[in-house]
């Protein structure tokens, strides 16, 4: 009986070995430069502040951890800690770049007391690619790059920009210019 318990311990004690070995072996392949748990929690939680803030300011819904990285960070394994961090960095990065969907209360009032909606209905299709006015406001180029050059730059004539930016455009030459750039619809609305 004392053979059979010392065989036991023998047996334990050699299988401890070998996942000693496994383990050291693990960390080997690893290498000196892969990311601690911690260090990869902190950035992948700043990124995740990060995204929500960008979400926030642009009035889009933000997300939890687990909404945001799709798997807990503990399963990560350490060699692929490095590719979830870029992944999150460009996810925050993508959130930046995204357009606002807070429809200020300013430019939505503007647009349906002051006669904006009757013009855009005159006018055409938000989409309305056809040269050489474009989107839904019939907006030629100088005048978008005049009145919203940001939502230009970004994303070329209005034909493609977020409604809300075709607005603000609209909004920013009505303020300098009076419905003037639109004659024959705004006298069809009764606005000249």
């Amino acid at each position: 009986m004392l053979r059979k318990a010392f065989a036991i311990v023998l047996t334990l004690l050699a299988s401890f070995v070998a996942a000693g070995t496994a383990r050291a072996d693990l960390a080997d392949d690893m290498g000196e430069d892969a990311m601690t748990l911690v260090t990869y929690r902190v950035k992948i939680h700043n990124q995740l502040d990060w995204f929500n803030r960008a979400q926030d300011n642009r009035c889009r819904p933000t997300q939890t951890l687990s909404e945001f990285t799709k798997s807990p960070l503990k399963s990560v394994n350490p060699q692929w800690r490095d590719n979830h961090v870029i992944y999150a960095t460009n996810k925050h990065h993508k959130a930046q770049q995204r357009s606002s969907q807070c429809f200020s209360k300013v430019l939505m009032d503007w647009y349906y007391t002051s006669g904006a909606k009757c013009v855009h209905e005159h006018e055409g299709a938000w989409n309305d690619p056809n040269a050489p006015y474009y989107g839904g406001m019939q907006a030629d180029i100088s005048f978008q790059q005049s009145y919203n050059p940001t939502a230009y730059r970004l994303y070329g004539t209005a034909d493609h920009w977020p409604i809300i930016e075709q607005i603000k455009m609209a909004y920013y030459g009505w303020k300098a210019r009076g419905w003037y750039p639109w004659p024959l619809t705004a006298r069809a609305c009764g606005l000249l």
